[in-house]
């Protein structure tokens, strides 16, 4: 029986260490200032709206994210952002279950559906 229960154990610790923050669903604009190393990259992802890149005069990450509401909801979309010796990567995401990678963002069910009948967000 121990076993069981240690093996329960690290299963319920690898989901938790999984999980994904997502910030800025209830907000109409989220903001986020980050400092940057030399070097250092940054990864934008979105599925529906524009980004803009603007040049930087220091060494911060000023990101700004609207979220148009005309079609959809506020509580439509999140944001993930994460952090890593080689810089951020800040990914909008739909979907408690959509995850957000170096590479971009992958979903696992069907948030992505019926994009057009949901809030759009500009990034700059």
């Amino acid at each position: 029986m121990r076993p069981i229960a240690i093996a329960a154990a690290f299963c319920l610790l690898a989901t938790v260490a999984g999980a994904q923050d997502i910030v800025g669903r209830k907000d109409r604009t989220y903001t986020l200032s980050e400092k940057l190393g030399s070097g250092a990259s940054v990864r934008i992802f979105s599925f529906s709206g524009e980004i803009a890149i603007t040049e930087a005069t220091g060494n911060s990450l000023e990101f700004r994210a609207e979220k148009d509401t005309e079609r959809g909801d506020v509580e439509d979309i999140g944001f993930v952002v994460l952090r890593n010796r080689d810089g951020i990567t800040i990914c909008a995401v739909r979907s408690d279950d959509d995850d957000c990678e170096t590479d971009g963002v992958h979903s696992h069910n069907d948030s992505w559906r019926n994009w057009r009948n949901r809030a759009k967000v500009a990034i700059t």
